[in-house]
């Protein structure tokens, strides 16, 4: 039979080495990194500008947009809504003819990368970039229309929010590919992939393709 000794050594180690463990575990979760934002570059800036005035510009006084690119979380945040959704980008050369196989794999690829958008937009209406969290907080009311009555009494003359997705360029950034969408009610808004070319130096939409309209 083992001493008390012996026992009580035993025991000491085993609770060292739990409490060893369990900092060590705090440590990489305090220490563990979040998901990093990438920088925007203004080639991107410049597609951003350009489909802005091409798509949402038109009897706008004000445009809210959100600060944060779209897709950053999968779809649905799970595998089917993923799955789902990189079945549709497969389908797009179809709904897009000139789109080209550069393009939409530069887009795939970036897809769910998070990055924050800037003032740094050329526009020649006013714009007002919202974050994720005052979005929220604003549309966290039950009742949806009273969530647009506060949101149009915060932001008077903007005909809702608009966000954009990351840009899939070619290889020698002549096509860029995004996904945009404008919801500006209960029962308003829609979602388009929107093709764009540059030409002499300037970006312009080529052409779109809806995904949904209410």
């Amino acid at each position: 039979m083992r001493s008390r000794k012996t026992i009580a050594v035993l025991l000491v180690g085993a609770l060292s080495w739990s409490l060893l463990a369990n900092v060590a575990a705090q440590s990489k979760k305090k220490t563990s990194p979040s998901k990093p934002t990438v920088a925007l570059e203004d080639e991107e800036y410049a597609v951003y500008s350009a489909l802005i005035q091409s798509l949402y510009l038109s009897g706008a006084k004000v445009l809210v947009i959100d600060n944060f690119v779209a897709g950053c979380v999968p779809v649905g945040d799970n595998a089917e809504g993923e799955r789902a959704w990189q079945q549709s980008l497969d389908k797009l050369p179809s709904k897009l003819p000139k789109l080209t196989p550069k393009t939409i794999a530069d887009f795939k690829s970036k897809t769910r990368t998070c990055r924050t958008v800037e003032a740094k937009l050329t526009l020649p209406t006013k714009y007002i970039l919202i974050s994720q969290t005052e979005r929220r907080a604003i549309f966290s009311k039950p009742d949806v229309n009273k969530s647009w009555q506060s949101f149009r009494q915060k932001y008077p003359g903007a005909n809702g929010y608009i966000n954009v997705s990351n840009i899939g360029f070619n290889e020698d950034r002549t096509q860029a590919l995004v996904d945009t969408f404008r919801k500006c009610g209960d029962k308003c808004g829609g979602e388009r992939m929107v093709l764009l070319t540059k030409v002499n130096g300037k970006w312009s939409v080529s052409a779109t393709h809806k995904i949904w309209e209410l």
